[in-house]
């Protein structure tokens, strides 16, 4: 599963945006709260098993 398809299954409340960064800091993606606090990222290739556990912190079970 994909950061699309994990981003699809949040019933809307996750969306996926996808852009270039003119620094990363060796980061590949990140999940930012509404309230723009950094709540998750990822260091090199895609690790979805973690996104999957800090989303669940931030949306109702069901959600997911």
């Amino acid at each position: 599963m994909g950061y699309t398809d994990q981003a699809h299954l949040s019933s809307g409340r996750m969306k996926y945006v996808s852009a270039g960064a003119k620094e990363q800091f060796g980061l590949s993606a990140l999940m930012i709260r509404p309230d723009g606090i950094v709540a998750w990222v990822s260091e090199g290739g895609a690790d979805c098993g973690e996104l999957e556990k800090v989303a669940a912190r931030w949306f109702a079970p069901n959600d997911l």
